[in-house]
């Protein structure tokens, strides 16, 4: 059992991260961006960048190498690549909405709601559950 709480509790170290341009319409980028360790991807995020800003549409990590950091250095990774540019978050599944809360405690994030698109585009079928 302790075995099985340090292998948990390690953080994957030996991560390259691969950038590719997928698709251009409407004015929008989609890219997906990988996390390889020995050359194998094991993680991915599918992301869209609109007017300067960047909108998380997937984003997934082998089940066997869960909870070892790897989604947080994906989004790290993402930050370096658009410092300074909105980074949004799309529909969460509840894996997904832990990890958002645990990078937002951590100061990794922000809020994923850009506050001026609600406003601008709420409506009366929306509700803010934030």
């Amino acid at each position: 059992m302790k075995i099985w709480r340090i292998l948990k509790m390690a953080k994957v170290e030996n991560l390259t991260f691969e950038n590719n341009h997928i698709n251009f319409h409407n004015a929008q980028n989609d890219y997906n961006l990988l996390a390889k360790m020995d050359g194998k991807s094991v993680g991915i995020i599918e992301y869209s960048e609109y007017m300067d800003e960047i909108y998380i549409n997937n984003m997934v990590v082998s089940p066997n190498l869960r909870r070892q950091g790897i989604a947080t250095q994906m989004i790290e990774e993402l930050k370096r690549l658009y410092s300074g540019q909105p980074i949004h978050w799309g529909i969460m599944s509840e894996e997904g909405s832990k990890l958002n809360e645990a990078l937002k405690q951590k100061n990794v994030i922000g809020d994923s709601v850009n506050p001026k698109w609600w406003a601008e585009n709420k409506d009366e079928n929306m509700e803010d559950v934030g």
